[in-house]
């Protein structure tokens, strides 16, 4: 643009002469795409973990909403996503002395990720890798009748997933989006592994 300008200013004397071109910067350059989403979760118990002497956590529901921030003038395969969702985590163990403990609890968890995206298609893959901030809320221990409060704490990780989005139309973004994901958090205080947890979700966005 600034060559162009400055052969107009040399070369052009009148309006009859030339037609000056601009472009102006989109006005929707920053899109905002939110997915929500629900799926399932298997919650697994590492080796060493702080709460390893319990058996592996039941199948789980998982919902929530995934928000992605993408300047489509600089990168329009990156995106900036921030993620906040809900998950259960119920478990039972039986220790030598033949007492069985229950485990319940609601995970609340919040990520911050980049995402890339392949940019054309009908059919886009991507990844995306990033921090997970989850803590167990409303969390028991049960044994016999008498409850106590189970994993109290806020338990650092990073999670990784890949998926694909399908869009639904070629001139508008509404897309089904499909994905698996890995998290594995860790225990500060224990300084150990915590939980890992494979999902798959099925989310909708616009």
């Amino acid at each position: 643009m600034n060559i162009t300008k400055k052969y107009h200013e040399e070369m052009c004397t009148s309006q009859m002469d030339c037609i000056e071109f601009e472009t102006h910067e989109s006005k929707r350059s920053i899109q905002l795409d939110v997915t929500p989403y629900i799926g399932i979760i298997q919650y697994k118990i590492p080796s060493g973990s702080s709460i390893g002497l319990y058996s592996s956590p039941d199948l789980s529901f998982l919902a929530g909403v995934t928000f992605a921030i993408t300047n489509k003038r600089w990168m329009s395969a990156f995106s900036g996503c921030f993620d906040v969702s809900l998950s259960r985590i119920t478990s039972s163990a039986q220790t030598l002395t033949a007492n069985v403990f229950k485990h319940s609890g609601t995970m609340l968890s919040g990520k911050l990720g980049i995402r890339y995206t392949y940019p054309k298609g009908m059919i886009r893959p991507f990844a995306e890798l990033g921090i997970d901030i989850s803590s167990i809320l409303n969390g028991t221990e049960k044994q016999y009748e008498r409850s106590e409060k189970w994993m109290d704490g806020i338990f650092p990780g990073y999670y990784a997933n890949a998926g694909i989005n399908v869009k639904l139309s070629r001139k508008n973004k509404q897309m089904i989006s499909v994905r698996a994901q890995f998290k594995s958090l860790r225990d500060v205080v224990e300084k150990c592994s915590f939980l890992d947890g494979w999902s798959s979700v099925i989310g909708y966005t616009f």
